[in-house]
């Protein structure tokens, strides 16, 4: 399985690669509440603008690490 992520000091987003068509296989977790990573915030309306900026954030970073 390939998976690519990113992590602030608080939220880690992990995106699986190949898997899932909408990334609904996605991770989203509150490192300071869920250190076990325990509950998936993925699909928490109340976590949808710190879903979709991480993710704008890893697509900046995986551009950056291609050299495009």
């Amino acid at each position: 399985m390939s998976y690519k992520a990113v992590r602030t000091d608080r939220y880690k987003l992990i995106h699986w690669v190949n898997r899932g068509k909408a990334g609904e296989l996605d991770e989203l977790y509150d490192l300071e509440k869920d250190p076990w990573e325990m509950k998936n915030l993925i699909a928490s309306r109340s976590q949808s603008r710190l879903r979709d900026s991480l993710r704008r954030e890893l697509r900046r970073l995986a551009t950056e690490a291609l050299g495009l």
